[in-house]
């Protein structure tokens, strides 16, 4: 490996794995570098750890990064950073890739701020909520110190960590022999046991947040202050640790206190029990120590304020003077895996006042797709535009119109599972068109094409397009295709000729082949371009056939979002909203802009940058309720729609699980999914690849594997 690739601006601007694109450097550690990458799919932002070029050339660091990747990447917590993919590039450089954090680090925010004891208190306990899920995973950190802990602040004036690095953990029991004499760690943070060549414990981890405790107390570790590495890891065994208040002016909590010297005690079995020991322990300071305080539920958002404020601090909502006598404590840490919302659900009145929002800034644009869908135009419009910018929009507002006057939309899509099945669109449009059961035989094709005023002599074909295996399989691919499209086309005309109806192909980009090999011969038929109505959906602005006529949709303009600014200004959260900022903070993309008012609408901080359409839907993500984010994600293996028994069967959701059916219909409120009697669907293809691509990759492959299952069980082909 060439050591030039040690120096971090020569991997500026490479692509890993053809993936994710480095951007900048955000820092350096005793194993590798950090950077800011754009994951090229999404366009969104995740950080990019990479092994230092000497380190990836030694057998046990490699060993060392790759326990890394493979025992994070199980953890699916709010309070651990998740880990999406790792690899090796061919010139041997060992990366892992992991979600893009924007606070800071513990350490940064104790050198400019001095943390209150109930911020001490509600920051370890979130290391240890952390803790907690590794332990049950069997995953020990082994490097927990305050440089591995970021924390961000939200708008509601609370903070939240997240543990990162997990850059030495290892998996309990499964220690490498030629590791046995290698000592792990920080040496300030390390336990006494470590020191002495055992493997790292739970117990180890937390001593570890008993010293960044001891330091967020006093500033200073227990045993600060030693010549040298030799001598402090002899303090950590041998000498007593001095009481905090004996190292500090500032006043010390005794309780607190007590607690940080059980956590440091020299032998394991004298520390805490567990993590969640440790965790209540702490949280019960809080129940002792505040004095209750006057509180009013927001109307606004739902949770607890001071009745002394005349506004929300979390939404900015008018205190309604209703008392209460309630302590405030941050809920989620009082549930065992951190699973009560962060935010509530904002008032109902409130969502429906604001959402849907309207549609805007494309009246001239609509009357195109109008004059083509109602009849008035013939042949093939194809709307292309980037991803999120409304291409859909457009045409479902004027097929709302015109099914008032009696046309019909026939949308098709994609094979929402992602598998490309080919034919998929086309045998969903000719099923709906001849309205056949699912699952059919030749009998059943041949009754409806002659009810259609079709003749038999379509029946191999579509039959061929179905998957069944008439008098076609003995012909040579070619011959079958055209056999379909011939006998497929005659049924579209046919029907169409018999009812209004317009056809609405939609992100035909990601069709099969043989859909849009399909679509390109129909095109080419002198009857379609003359009689027919046809819309495409694409994101490229090529044209998909030269007989089309092309609509581009681009970025609102900023005098078409004042419209929006009115109508949103009914609401609290945006009163102070001005059409330049919005336009500032997303460019006029409508996805962007109905993303960035969700993350503000449900408790994120004001954003003055536009990070971008798939950024915003991740930070959402992270407002969700921890078990209600995991429907998200279960449901994001199955691709862009799941039947909700499978979905139920994949989380082992019994019909008494009242916590899935309310997280399900959250998730519908805040327009995640949408939900039929026997469906779940994804609002958006990339809402969908944003969740699956924020599930820890090991999560991903198991549940991969239970769906897998699940349709085994069935009976169904996993395939």
């Amino acid at each position: 490996m060439s050591k030039d690739l040690q120096h971090s601006n020569v991997l500026l601007g490479r692509i890993l794995g053809d993936k994710y694109a480095l951007r900048s450097e955000i820092g350096k550690g005793a194993t590798g570098t950090v950077f800011k990458a754009e994951q090229l799919s999404l366009g969104r932002h995740v950080a990019v750890k990479i092994l230092k070029a000497e380190l990836a050339e030694d057998p046990i660091f490699v060993k060392r990064f790759n326990d890394e990747a493979m025992s994070s990447s199980r953890l699916n917590h709010p309070h651990v950073v998740s880990i999406f993919d790792f690899g090796q590039t061919d010139d041997g450089l060992l990366y892992l890739v992991m979600e893009f954090l924007r606070g800071k680090t513990l350490s940064d925010l104790t050198r400019i701020e001095t943390l209150s004891t109930e911020r001490m208190v509600t920051i370890s306990s979130q290391i240890l909520s952390a803790l907690e899920d590794a332990h049950d995973e069997s995953i020990v950190h082994a490097d927990l110190k305050p440089d591995n802990v970021m924390v961000e602040f939200r708008r509601d004036g609370s903070d939240w960590a997240k543990v990162v690095d997990f850059g030495i953990a290892r998996m309990v029991g499964d220690q490498d022999p030629q590791e046995k004499d290698l000592i792990c760690g920080t040496p300030d943070y390390m336990a006494p046991e470590v020191i002495k060549g055992n493997e790292p414990t739970f117990a180890a981890d937390l001593y570890a947040v008993g010293i960044i405790l001891y330091e967020l107390m006093t500033g200073t570790t227990p045993f600060m202050g030693a010549h040298n590495t030799i001598e402090l890891l002899r303090r950590h065994i041998k000498s007593e640790v001095e009481p905090p208040r004996e190292r500090t002016r500032a006043p010390i909590d005794p309780n607190l206190e007590k607690l940080v010297l059980r956590a440091l005690e020299k032998k394991p079995e004298n520390r805490f029990a567990s993590a969640e020991a440790f965790r209540m322990e702490l949280l019960g300071l809080i129940q002792r120590n505040e004095p209750p305080k006057k509180t009013v539920v927001c109307t606004g958002c739902g949770t607890n304020a001071s009745a002394e404020s005349k506004f929300c601090s979390r939404c900015g909502e008018a205190i309604k003077r209703v008392d209460s006598q309630k302590i405030v404590v941050d809920p989620t840490l009082f549930n065992d895996s951190a699973t009560m919302d962060m935010v509530a659900l904002p008032d109902e009145n409130e969502m429906r006042g604001v959402w849907p929002l309207p549609f805007i800034g494309r009246e001239s644009e609509k009357e195109i797709v109008r004059s083509f869908m109602y009849g008035e135009r013939s042949g093939v419009l194809q709307i292309s535009g980037q991803a999120g910018v409304g291409r859909s929009r457009v045409v479902q507002e004027v097929s709302k119109e015109i099914a008032q006057e009696g046309v019909s939309t026939y949308w098709i899509g994609a094979d929402p599972s992602g598998l490309s099945t080919p034919f998929y669109p086309i045998r969903s449009l000719i099923t709906a068109l001849l309205e056949l059961p699912a699952y059919c035989d030749a009998t059943s094709i041949l009754s409806s094409l002659l009810e259609k005023g079709l003749s038999e002599r379509d029946c191999p074909g579509i039959a061929e397009l179905l998957g069944l295996q008439l008098s076609l399989t003995y012909l040579e691919p070619l011959s079958r295709f055209r056999e379909i499209v011939v006998s497929a086309s005659r049924v579209l005309r046919m029907v169409h000729k018999d009812e209004a109806m317009a056809f609405v192909f939609d992100d035909v980009d990601l069709y099969d082949e043989p859909s849009k090999e399909f679509l390109r011969s129909y095109f080419a038929l002198p009857s379609v371009n003359n009689s027919s109505s046809v819309t495409l959906i694409t994101e490229h602005v090529e044209k998909f056939t030269p007989l089309s006529t092309n609509l581009t949709l681009n970025l609102l303009p900023e005098q078409s979002l004042k419209p929006l600014i009115e109508h949103c200004s009914r609401s609290t959260h945006f009163q102070n909203m001005s059409a330049d900022v919005l336009k500032k903070v997303t460019g006029g993309h409508p996805g962007s802009i109905q993303q960035w008012m969700r993350v503000k609408f449900e408790g994120g901080t004001e954003e003055t940058t536009n990070e971008g359409y798939a950024t915003f839907i991740e930070s959402r993500l992270g407002f969700l309720e921890q078990k209600t984010k995991a429907i998200l994600q279960a449901a994001s293996v199955w691709g862009m729609e799941v039947e909700l028994g499978d979905l139920k069967g994949l989380m082992g959701v019994g019909e008494s699980d009242e916590w899935f059916k309310e997280g399900l219909e959250q998730l519908v409120a805040k327009e995640w999914l949408s939900q039929s009697e026997a469906f779940v669907f994804f609002t958006d293809k990339i809402v969908r690849d944003v969740v699956y691509e924020s599930t820890p990759l090991l999560v991903r492959q198991e549940l991969h594997l239970s769906a897998y299952e699940t349709l085994f069980d069935k009976g169904s082909d996993p395939s």
